[in-house]
């Protein structure tokens, strides 16, 4: 019993620190810790004619004074904070099509009176790729926010 709690209590802990951040694939971990390990990511980036800076954090929260959440819009002129996912609802799946993983976080302020917000994180393979960092690449007609993130550690 006494070793089940410190198993436990381990795992917890290394949830808590980032150490999971990822998932299996085909029996191999894809963790991507490293990049949650670099803080909150600032994208700088216009959309709908308004410049807005989207923050994301993995597995964890963008601590803003405005708003809290794994990923954030603020905009730049008003500072306004739009919350665009939970961190509790994060979804990890394979993304085949780039040859990597992708994040989804769910359940951000509402985008209409029936859709709410979410943000997906696209991770992609590049085994050559050093300093990456995310990109902005467009909200879908249903509120989905997409972001890219190159990095080698997404290679399987």
């Amino acid at each position: 019993m006494m070793a089940t709690k410190i198993i436990l209590t381990l795992c917890l802990i290394a949830f808590a620190y980032g150490k999971l951040c990822g998932l299996d694939v085909n029996g191999k971990t894809v963790d991507v810790s490293k990049l949650a390990a670099l803080g909150p990511q600032k994208i700088s980036a216009p959309w709908n004619g308004t410049n807005y800076d989207f923050v994301v954090q993995l597995c964890g929260d963008v601590e803003s004074k405005a708003c809290t959440g794994p990923a954030v819009q603020i905009d730049v002129t008003t500072q306004e904070c739009t919350v665009l996912g939970e961190s509790r609802t994060e979804s990890w799946d394979v993304d085949n099509s780039n040859n990597g993983i992708y994040v989804t976080y769910y359940h951000g302020q509402a985008y209409s009176p029936v859709i709410h917000r979410s943000a997906r994180i696209y991770f992609e393979c590049n085994s050559t790729a050093t300093d990456t960092a995310p990109v902005f690449e467009h909200v879908t007609t249903c509120g989905q926010y997409h972001f890219s993130w190159t990095t080698p550690l997404v290679c399987f």
